[in-house]
């Protein structure tokens, strides 16, 4: 079974992965608005059912993190595993088309953070800029002094998660994760190229010592999470084998996997278990990461493969797909800007009247995203078309300079 009917028209798209990819961004919006609009759960004595499924929800950014992860081992993996079996791999027609998509988005969203946090610096709220209301939300800067054209380079070029503690420019906390896909794209190729790939012997082995080389300047953390990215390289491999795919797009084993997705994140996050379960599950550490992974990656084959006709599913899930990258990261300063200059330190306990305002403030997060996607990533081909134009005619021009030299030592010796 071939990537292409697994996947539809494109390999980019299917109308439940689309969903599950613009939920997880949803779900991210969802818990910072939560940290800076409502008290914590654990500061809520009583808690009537639907408070605690609204504070399930809201509690689940960093597991859409691990999902985003594994989405992209699959369809950023998956691309590279296509590309070398077909015998079709290029270093530069693969590394153009990451870092035009990373930087479409990044270099926007850098500079709308210099904008709002410029501005809410200036109209008085340096205090909360500083880092000092982490302790009333967990979400944007613990330190001052990450507001700098140091760490925004550092940002620039993926570098924010490498140092120890990370330095995430400014209010834009989101961008830690953005650091690690930067890594596992060109980790992943080293090896895979290296092992898979037909090149000759001498670059097999450059490649490997690249890798190994990249993989001790990352730090053990991201390396770990890496291991939640290649459960997507996994899922990919899974579905394009078809007696693989027979077992794992069954019912049973879609069933199993979100099963096992609930029991982990509803255990975790609303504190059920005790003891050495307790601290197995405890949210957003390695273990509990790992396990939303697995539990993800089982439902992808069923998920691949169910078609859902519901026009309103399609819409909204084709929508929020097309602007999750964007949304994702720049959401969070315009945020806290509004927070932090008018809303905290105060905080709401959930009411009717507060949930109408999170509705509220979630749909202007919402059109605010899609602003930036519309005016940024919806040109990303156009960007890319050029970009590639220019690469390609450089190594053009580099192959001939190279064979004239080549020609006129051969001709004088």
């Amino acid at each position: 079974m071939n990537q292409k009917s697994v996947l539809g028209n494109s390999a980019h798209h299917n109308v439940n992965l689309d969903f599950v990819r613009g939920l997880a961004a949803l779900l991210v919006v969802m818990c910072h608005t939560y940290e800076c609009q409502f008290y914590s759960s654990g500061q809520v004595p009583y808690q009537t059912l639907s408070q605690k499924i609204f504070y399930y929800f809201c509690c689940m950014g960093g597991d859409a993190v691990m999902i985003f992860f594994v989405l992209s081992g699959f369809l950023v993996g998956g691309s590279v595993v296509k590309a070398v079996e077909k015998s079709k791999w290029s270093w530069s027609d693969y590394l153009v088309r990451r870092l035009s998509r990373l930087w479409i988005v990044l270099i926007p969203a850098l500079l709308l953070t210099t904008f709002w946090d410029s501005l809410g610096i200036r109209l008085g709220g340096k205090y909360a800029y500083d880092g000092n209301y982490w302790n009333i939300i967990w979400v944007g800067p613990w330190e001052k002094d990450y507001f700098d054209v140091k760490t925004f380079f550092k940002n620039l070029f993926f570098l924010q998660n490498v140092s120890d503690p990370s330095q995430m420019f400014g209010t834009n906390s989101p961008l830690w994760s953005l650091s690690n896909e930067f890594w596992y794209y060109l980790l992943f190729p080293l090896f895979y190229v290296a092992i898979v790939g037909k090149t000759h012997v001498i670059k097999r082995i450059f490649y490997l010592v690249l890798f190994v080389g990249v993989l001790k300047f990352i730090p053990r953390s991201m390396a770990h999470l890496g291991i939640v990215w290649l459960m997507g390289v996994l899922a990919y491999i899974v579905v394009n084998e078809p007696k693989l795919n027979k077992i794992a797009s069954d019912f049973r084993i879609f069933i199993l996997s979100f099963m096992l997705f609930l029991a982990v994140t509803i255990i975790g996050h609303l504190e059920l278990a005790t003891g050495w379960l307790a601290r197995v599950l405890q949210p957003s550490k390695i273990i509990q990461q790992g396990l939303v992974g697995i539990a993800f990656t089982g439902t992808i084959p069923y998920l691949l493969k169910r078609s859902i006709n519901v026009e309103f599913y399609k819409v909204v899930g084709t929508w929020l797909s097309k602007i999750s990258y964007t949304l994702y990261l720049t959401h969070l300063p315009l945020m806290l800007f509004f927070f932090y200059l008018f809303i905290l330190p105060e905080k709401s306990l959930l009411t009717l009247h507060s949930f109408l305002l999170f509705l509220f403030y979630i749909a202007i997060f919402l059109m605010y995203g899609w602003c930036v996607w519309y005016f940024f990533e919806r040109r990303t081909n156009e960007f890319r078309g050029k970009i590639m134009k220019y690469v390609h005619s450089f190594i053009n021009y580099f192959s001939r300079v190279v064979k004239r030299t080549s020609m006129k030592i051969n001709e004088k010796y």
